[in-house]
């Protein structure tokens, strides 16, 4: 009997040391996966990026905000989501920044942190106009490491909540949405042909909520600064403002672009204030030196 019990001890014992061996701890983890995605990245493998975003999630989300205002879509929205596909609207971004690489050659991770079970990390990609800063979210769902969401310091992008908010509209208000869509490409098309105040009043015309939508307004930004150079500083500011207003939530854009602003406008005092905000944001001191500043 006591020979048994030394046996299963014995069992027991070496199945926690093998597992203990085995096991990876989730720091770990997230690291592996978040170099393994800068790789993909710059490979431009874009169909294995995709594999790792959290989509059956957000599919959720989308069902929960629309049931929650009493729309009944459960099935649309999983064929809308389908349809648009939160890869092919992830992969657009990815892309953007695969081809950025490809011209300059400069992509690193300049910062990370572990935070209530979220994994950060922060990409540097070289453009040819404001280095473009990624902050991108990582999440254990079902015990796999998954993209919970990114972010960019840039454009203002919050890939999870941008994309639940269109395609809630889309699921349940397409007809409103299209209009307001097609307002907005008049509106490009007018810029780009020189006629930026026409542009701008024309977009004046797209309903509320959904010229105040984070895409709309990046779109109008786009072709204020692409086309507006005679526009009154007034103007301009008033496009800058809501751009910033819009994406207040996103700390990253906000800290960046105010200090970018300041930098160029008030002096060094209001501009550090927003460098510091900036570095604290991403935990690191230092790691925009030579970036963005």
């Amino acid at each position: 009997m006591v020979n048994e019990k030394c046996t299963y001890c014995t069992i027991v014992f070496l199945f926690l040391q093998f597992v203990s061996c085995n096991s990876v701890d989730d720091n770990t983890r997230f690291k592996q996966v978040t170099n393994n995605l800068v790789v993909l990245l710059k490979k431009g493998e874009f169909t294995r990026i995709e594999k790792y975003i959290d989509e059956n999630n957000i599919i959720l989300e989308i069902n929960a905000l629309s049931d929650s205002l009493g729309y009944k879509n459960k099935g649309k929205s999983k064929t809308i989501f389908s349809y648009n596909t939160v890869n092919h609207n992830a992969s657009q971004y990815f892309k953007d920044l695969h081809s950025e690489y490809r011209k300059y050659k400069k992509m690193k991770i300049i910062s990370n942190y572990l935070e209530n079970k979220k994994y950060h990390f922060f990409i540097y990609t070289k453009t040819e106009n404001a280095p473009e800063i990624t902050e991108i979210i990582l999440k254990i769902v079902n015990d796999k490491v998954k993209i919970y969401d990114y972010k960019s310091f840039t454009t203002g992008l919050s890939f999870r909540e941008d994309f639940i908010h269109i395609a809630f509209y889309n699921i349940n208000k397409s007809s409103e949405l299209n209009q307001a869509i097609r307002l907005l490409n008049k509106s490009t098309n007018l810029a780009s042909r020189g006629d930026v105040e026409a542009a701008l009043e024309n977009y004046d015309k797209i309903l509320e909520p959904y010229k105040y939508f984070k895409t709309f307004i990046q779109t109008k930004v786009n072709f204020v600064l692409r086309y507006g150079e005679e526009l009154t500083e007034e103007q301009r500011f008033q496009v800058f403002d809501e751009w910033i207003d819009v994406n207040w939530e996103n700390k990253g854009f906000r800290y960046y672009n105010l200090y970018d602003f300041y930098k160029n406008t008030e002096g060094d005092s209001i501009s550090l204030m927003y460098r510091d905000s900036l570095e604290n944001y991403i935990r690191k001191e230092n790691a925009l030196k030579g970036i963005v500043y």
